[in-house]
């Protein structure tokens, strides 16, 4: 359908509502993660340190498994009620729990109920992150100009790296101000209590955000987008779970665990492993909105088979290289990884959101990401750091976990008939 001059341009308050807001959300999900190191033994009892750091990235699990409920809640509201709904209800629920988590008494002090309250946290946040995401990029790619949906939908994973970037930047920022001490005894808190003054201007920036025109227009549906996506649209539904499962996995292995597997198994110092990530975070950041314009411009279909194929043909030398007697070596190794993987992620929200006509596009990709995000993105802390202590601290077990989900993402991706280059909502 013809655009109008005034849509070909998402304006800035559309932008900044749908990408910034996103971003500040996933400040609060990502801190959780980033702390895991240091709130292990404050938040749940182990033996020692590894299975409490294990224990907590199954409580940082649990954050997932409530996307799926959070996903078809809030992608038939966004079917049915409007888009921007959606992005005004998920900043509360998100931030709230995030500012809950910095007050929470320690497992020294309420003992089993410490991580109850916690698990509970975490759940309400899964149910934000259900909606949030794809709420975001399907927002922005509606909105976006016809020649320029790659770049406009890409910046919901720039902004979801902002986010977390913020997150693993404030957290390393934690750790140069205070001591390990003062940092254990209260400065862990810091990080969690910032996201009040987050998920204000989050709300702020998304009070009076118009909905896409095509919205405006149509009359309120009076079929349940559910079961209409379900009907009419299972093929898109099974191939966005193939191509989420690498991107899930990758994300959450390559920018939140390793983290872990650099300080804690490589024994690099944790200041430098969590700067090493920020400055991952923020090329990947870059990455994206520039493999997003490129995807525009060429098939993202080719992009996707290329940047995962040499990531597949560079995972088990990446690993074996990985040593904190080199240092800087290990530091390039992760810079080309997070070059690779910002290709993938600059193209794949366009993709994501044209697998899925507009009445049920809500719910659709809703439901089908999260799902695979609740089973593969959220265990895969925890799922690496068994691997890896399965197989005696060795990194076998994990890359062939990273390269079967490679493997899994390619084959679907040749099922892909679209470049992306659609020009209807």
């Amino acid at each position: 359908m013809a655009r109008t001059e005034k849509s070909l341009g998402a304006t800035l308050k559309e932008t900044f509502g749908g990408a910034v807001g996103n971003s500040i959300e996933w400040y609060d999900f990502a801190v959780f993660g980033f702390s895991a190191p240091i709130t292990a033994h404050l938040f749940v009892s182990a033996s020692n340190h590894l299975l409490s750091i294990f224990y907590v990235y199954l409580l940082f699990a649990l954050g997932f498994i409530s996307r799926p409920i959070g996903s078809f809640i809030f992608g038939y509201i966004g079917d049915k009620y409007g888009r921007t709904v959606t992005l005004k209800l998920t900043v509360w629920l998100m931030s709230v729990p995030t500012v809950l988590l910095g007050l929470m008494p320690t497992y020294a002090t309420l003992g089993i109920a410490t991580p109850i309250i916690i698990a509970f946290l975490r759940l309400m946040q899964g149910l934000a992150m259900g909606g949030e995401f794809t709420g975001s990029i399907i927002y922005l790619a509606e909105s976006a100009p016809s020649n320029r949906r790659g770049l406009f939908a890409s910046f919901g994973y720039m902004s979801t790296t902002a986010g977390i970037l913020l997150g693993s930047a404030i957290v390393a920022l934690n750790h140069h101000l205070f001591s390990m001490q003062q940092t254990l005894e209260w400065a862990w808190r810091l990080p969690f209590l910032f996201a009040l003054l987050l998920g204000i201007t989050a709300y702020f920036l998304r009070k009076n955000l118009p909905e896409p025109e095509f919205m405006k227009r149509r009359e309120k549906p009076t079929y349940n987008p559910i079961l209409l996506a379900f009907k009419q649209n299972k093929p898109s539904i099974f191939k966005t779970i193939g191509l989420n499962i690498f991107n899930a996995i990758g994300f959450y292995v390559f920018f939140i665990f390793m983290v872990t597997y650099f300080s804690t198994l490589l024994h690099f110092e944790m200041k430098f492993a969590l700067l090493l990530n920020t400055l991952c975070l923020l090329i990947l950041m870059l990455t994206i909105p520039i493999a997003g314009l490129i995807s525009d411009i060429y098939s993202r279909k080719k992009i996707l088979l290329i940047a995962t194929t040499l990531l597949f043909i560079l995972i088990v030398p990446a690993f074996s290289y990985f040593s904190n007697t080199h240092v800087w070596l290990s530091s390039l190794i992760m810079v080309v990884l997070t070059v690779l993987f910002g290709f993938i992620q600059g193209s794949l929200p366009v993709t994501f959101v044209d697998l899925f006509p507009p009445q049920t596009r809500a719910s659709g990709l809703s439901i089908s990401f999260n799902i695979s995000n609740a089973i593969f993105g959220g265990t895969a802390p925890a799922v690496a750091m068994w691997l890896i202590s399965f197989n005696g601290g060795k990194f076998y077990g994990l890359t062939a976990y990273l390269m079967i989900a490679l493997l899994i993402f390619v084959l679907t991706t040749i099922t892909l008939t679209q470049t992306g280059r659609r020009t209807d909502t």
